[in-house]
């Protein structure tokens, strides 16, 4: 049900001779097109890693579909629905790819991947990429990107970043390879280490005053009167 009403499909026989086979296709295969404004948001997906130099590690890239309209390209020869180009970050080369990647063969630090044809409401492509850290420099940034669709007016999200050692220390890739170093907890540091000093003191000096206590005890031998 639309607001302009209901759609109604009124069965039409084939009426066109001479040949059967005219008739066969006619009747039993047809196609119609519907010009519906239902609008889709692809958001590009980023990522974070952190990892010594030397190391490698993987970080997973694409974009999200946030809707409401699905996208399918398969009508139009069943071509990508995305062309996604990574632009890897500095101090870092490709290590691995998936099948669907290909490197840039005038940019080594450009990587293109290709999505499915479609992508429903609330889906995501996503590519593993594996990176080696060729060099340590904080913050180190990359971007995601695609073309822009004339089916999503929201290009505000069409790019995100991919940053390997971030200065807040945590990442968020997956670390691969002999020395990566990805997300995780953080050392104990600054105010923290003197709260765990200062309970770790008072602990020790109240162990210390039991042990004073228990020193100065007295035992005292009593012998029973007869």
């Amino acid at each position: 049900m639309s607001s302009a009403g209901r759609l109604t499909l009124t069965f039409i026989p084939c009426i066109l001779p001479p040949s059967y086979q005219a008739c066969y296709w006619l009747d039993n295969f047809g196609g119609t097109d519907y010009d519906i404004q239902n609008a889709l948001d692809l958001a590009a997906v980023g990522a974070q890693a952190s990892g010594a130099a030397g190391s490698t590690v993987k970080v997973k890239v694409g974009a999200k579909n946030n809707g409401p309209a699905s996208g399918n390209t398969n009508r139009s020869g069943g071509e990508p629905l995305l062309h996604l180009e990574v632009r890897l970050p500095e101090g870092t080369e490709l290590a691995a790819k998936p099948d669907n990647c290909s490197v840039d063969s005038e940019n080594a630090a450009k990587v293109q991947c290709y999505s499915p044809d479609t992508l429903y409401n609330g889906e995501s492509f996503l590519v593993e990429l594996a990176l080696k850290i060729t060099k340590v420099t904080p913050n180190a940034a990359g971007l995601v990107s695609f073309g822009h669709s004339d089916r999503d007016p929201n290009h505000a999200n069409d790019t995100a970043d991919i940053v390997i050692n971030p200065a807040n220390g945590t990442g968020g890739g997956n670390p691969g390879g002999d020395n990566g170093n990805g997300g995780g907890s953080l050392p104990v540091t600054g105010v923290q280490v003197g709260l765990v000093a200062g309970a770790g003191a008072a602990l020790l000096s109240g162990g210390i005053f039991f042990f004073a206590v228990a020193r100065r005890r007295r035992v005292l031998l009593v012998t029973p009167k007869e």
